[in-house]
């Protein structure tokens, strides 16, 4: 996705454009969650320390 523009002006010359819109969110998985959580919250507490 992050590649499109580059792919897109090798294609068409420099001349091509395109745009990206936020569509919707999805609920994370609570397996995925219980992962996610955590680890944010051990590099916001890092952070956190360094101020």
């Amino acid at each position: 996705m992050l590649d499109d523009s580059t792919q897109l002006r090798s294609m068409t010359a420099g001349e091509g454009t395109f745009a990206m819109q936020f569509a919707h969110y999805e609920a994370v998985p609570p397996a995925l969650q219980a992962e996610i959580v955590p680890r944010r919250q051990a590099v916001v507490a890092e952070h956190h320390q360094h101020d």
